[in-house]
């Protein structure tokens, strides 16, 4: 099979299973147990190291990192002001159905009567941190995007990528509670593709997938922190 073609259909594949694991009646859902290993052994499967990206860091590597730190800070801080602005100008603030942090709120709510503060932070924090830095990179920029890019130009590549990578996003806000926050689950999945454009430019540039991880398992354990500081007691 053609190597695009076999990076689509694994794509496809992995995003339906996700629909499957983050349905809020799975026991586990949205721990997405059996999604976080393929998306993992999949690509060290199908691929080499070379061709995942997965090679020595360059001496000027931190410097890209630093920038792309800088401009991934910028756009959350653009999204923590336009978002709501927006929601606000239609009177949607506080919607559970329209707003994404409103969702968000009560999706952790319902996460932590399901499995319990303690358990529910520790997997939170692991999955932001540790699994999400090494699996998604793996999945959606060493294995998709350098696959897609073998062909394609660097937009294309990085649109296809990412926009795989929102839709899991909306799939996890989504489906894992009764209420099915549709709206919010997009602008969620939205959200999330340009921090997918950005995490993609960083291996194209320093053609290291550690570098990706590294800048997005910084992100993510800021926001980590920023979360646990605002919601635990």
């Amino acid at each position: 099979m053609e190597r695009e073609k076999e990076a689509l259909l694994v794509l496809t594949a992995l995003t339906i299973l996700a629909f499957v694991e983050n349905l809020w009646f799975v026991p586990w859902s949205p721990l997405m147990v059996i999604f976080a290993f393929l998306a993992i052994l999949v690509p060290l499967k199908y691929r080499g190291k070379e061709e995942l990206g997965l090679n020595p860091l360059k001496r000027d590597f931190l410097r890209c990192i630093a920038l792309c730190f800088i401009i991934a800070f910028a756009v959350h801080l653009v999204t923590l002001t336009a978002y709501p602005l927006v929601l606000g100008g239609f009177g949607l603030r506080g919607n559970v159905q329209y707003d994404y942090w409103a969702a968000n709120d009560r999706w952790f709510e319902y996460m932590k009567q399901k499995f319990g503060v303690e358990i529910w932070f520790i997997w939170l924090m692991l999955f932001m941190s540790v699994w999400a830095p090494v699996g998604e990179e793996l999945l959606y920029r060493g294995y998709a995007f350098n696959t897609l890019i073998e062909k394609r130009s660097f937009t294309t590549a990085s649109t296809i990528s990412s926009i795989y990578f929102g839709a899991r996003h909306v799939l996890h806000l989504t489906l894992s509670m009764p209420t099915a926050p549709i709206v919010s689950g997009l602008s969620y999945g939205i959200l999330v593709i340009p921090f997918g454009y950005i995490w993609c430019y960083v291996l194209y540039k320093t053609e290291s997938l550690y570098s990706s991880m590294l800048l997005h398992g910084l992100v993510n354990l800021t926001s980590g922190i920023l979360l646990a500081i605002q919601v635990l007691p």
